[in-house]
């Protein structure tokens, strides 16, 4: 199974690509105003974030909860999260 989960979410990353944090947040649902100031990055179908300039809790989709552990090893070995100038 961990197999399983692992080549999944490798896929999915592959696929993946670098989306703002507010353009993600819309992807949520959640609507917000502001400006982004981060591009972060998500893998198809995924999508893990938090608001802007706020050390608020992780907001993610269903898919986002369940590869999330593997969604922050991949941010911060793979793919880190980039500031917006």
């Amino acid at each position: 199974m961990l197999g399983v989960y692992l080549v999944a979410y490798a896929v999915l990353s592959l696929l993946g690509g670098y989306q703002n944090n507010i353009s993600s947040l819309d992807d949520l649902g959640i609507i917000t105003r502001g400006m982004p100031d981060r591009e972060e990055w998500q893998p198809v179908s995924i999508r893990v974030t938090q608001f802007p300039g706020q050390a608020s809790r992780s907001r993610a989709n269903a898919p986002g909860y369940l590869f999330l552990p593997l969604v922050l090893l991949d941010r911060t070995f793979c793919h880190p999260t980039r500031p917006m100038t």
